[in-house]
């Protein structure tokens, strides 16, 4: 979603988050596998409808992070779609931590907040 833009600390702290780089205050109760398994059964919008969220998401492992196929979004500050996705994808990543892991909510939250602030229009709460 971000390439060299400033949303790439959002890939690269969930990332961290998954891989234990970075301690999420939580017991270790695999909850980045259930993450993970949110984010591959969410939608994101799509092209005449809404379509698998796994269009975006490269990786989404315990071992092997977080990684979108950021090519979809570069042109999201004049492309409507691709806002909406990169928006989308910032609301995935909010639900499934919601419902997966809320102790990484707090960490999440300014993240969240600064990267919803380079996509036009997006209205994702952390």
């Amino acid at each position: 979603m971000c390439g060299n833009l400033p949303c790439r600390p959002v890939l690269e702290a969930v990332s961290a988050w998954l891989k234990d780089e970075v301690v999420v205050p939580r017991k270790k109760d695999g909850w980045q596998t259930a993450f993970c398994l949110c984010v591959q059964n969410s939608n994101i919008a799509s092209w005449y409808q809404f379509a698998s969220s796994m269009y975006v998401v490269d990786t989404c492992s315990h071992e092997e992070g977080f990684v979108l196929r950021s090519g979809h979004m570069q042109d999201r500050h004049v492309q409507p779609l691709q806002a909406m996705m990169a928006c989308d994808t910032l609301k995935v990543v909010s639900y499934c931590l919601s419902h997966q892991a809320p102790e990484a909510l707090p960490m999440w939250k300014p993240m969240c907040d600064h990267a919803h602030y380079t996509v036009p229009s997006c209205d994702a709460q952390s």
